[in-house]
């Protein structure tokens, strides 16, 4: 049986290099599009559905700012 993949850890360590992303910051998407109802957010990517469907018009300060929250929603699921 496989491990389950823990999404937070993937999302940090998929992206703890782009600090100071070239492009813009990146989509947190990791094509695990699952909503988890009760916490209001997807499971892979931790964004609301109006994160989601408003990503592709944010500012690049918007999209950082997004950045923030939905890393700091993933880290309750990050080991200590």
């Amino acid at each position: 049986m496989d491990t389950p993949i823990n999404t937070a850890q993937h999302l940090f360590d998929r992206h703890a290099d782009e600090l100071l992303w070239v492009d813009g910051p990146p989509s947190p998407c990791l094509s695990i599009c699952q909503m988890k109802l009760s916490l209001g957010r997807c499971v892979g990517c931790y964004r609301t559905l109006d994160e989601i469907a408003q990503w592709a018009d944010m500012s690049e300060a918007d999209k950082r700012r997004t950045w923030d929250a939905l890393l700091a929603r993933a880290r309750p699921d990050l080991p200590a």
